[in-house]
């Protein structure tokens, strides 16, 4: 009668290992996390910036900002902080200048200023 309880016990904690590692396996998990890694190895001259921006007032917003910025060659990572009016970039100075960056999120609609 162990034995059977011991086994039916086995069976259950090896069928919920298995599940867990096929739910971290999944397709999708990190791979934004992988993607930016990639850029950040790919990079010649990091560097890093602060933009005042006007007229943000949603997530909308911001993720209007995010997907324009991420089309620019160079961009590494996009931070935006919809209640604090700015948005943070870390880009590759040797691909892309502070001034375009500001350039592209007033093209999207919004006022940008790099801040000091």
């Amino acid at each position: 009668m162990l034995k059977k309880i011991a086994s039916v016990l086995s069976a259950v904690v090896l069928a919920s290992a298995l599940s867990m590692s096929v739910a971290y396996a999944c397709p999708g998990h990190g791979s934004e996390a992988k993607a930016e890694a990639k850029k950040q190895q790919e990079v010649k001259k990091l560097a890093s910036a602060a933009f005042k921006v006007e007229g943000m007032h949603c997530g909308g917003c911001g993720d209007k900002i995010k997907a324009q910025l991420g089309k620019l060659e160079g961009i590494v990572k996009v931070d935006v902080k919809v209640g604090e009016g700015r948005v943070l970039v870390d880009y590759d100075a040797a691909k892309l200048s502070a001034g375009k960056i500001a350039e592209t999120i007033t093209g999207v609609g919004y006022k940008a200023s790099p801040e000091a």
